[in-house]
Parts: structure tokens; sequence; C-alpha cells
């Protein structure tokens, strides 16, 4: 696992929660080394999203990555839902 990163996952999803950037709260449960070079999977304890697979091109951008990915999926997951259709 990997702990930095798990642990700027569950920052970002704080943020985001707070800020009302996601209609949800999430936990990151765990982060795994992806297949390929900077890739990630982030696991959730959320039935709603089980995991992400996120690209990141250096250490520093992980954060900006992620916030990113969570925000389009999450948000995307959020608007079918709310659109009645």
């Amino acid at each position: 696992m990997l702990e930095n990163e798990k642990a700027q996952a569950q920052q970002t999803l704080d943020e985001l929660w707070a800020e009302h950037g996601i209609p949800f709260k999430l936990t990151a449960h765990n982060v795994e080394a992806g297949d390929q070079p900077n890739y990630y999977r982030v696991y959730f304890l959320d039935s709603r999203l089980p995991q992400l697979l996120i690209y990141s091109p250096s250490k520093e951008s992980f954060n900006a990555a992620f916030r990113s990915v969570i925000e389009r999926t999450v948000g995307k997951r959020s608007q079918a839902k709310g659109d009645g259709h």
C-alpha cells in the first residue's frame, strides 16, 4: 500500500466533501501501484465507487490528477441520477 498517496487521496476527498464538490462522503481505503508506471488504483469503502484508476505523470501531481478524476467521475454519477431521465 502507498501510505503517502492514500493520505493525499483522503485529504482531497475530505476537502471536496467540505466544499460540496462531491455529493457523498468517500473513504480512501487503499492505494496501490497500477500495472504501468505512474498509474495508481484507489480503492474506496463504497459500493457506488469501488475503485478508480489514476494516471499521475509525476509524484507531485498525484493530488491534482486524483482530484480531477474524482470530480469528473462522481460528478457524472450524481448528474445522471439527478437528471430524472
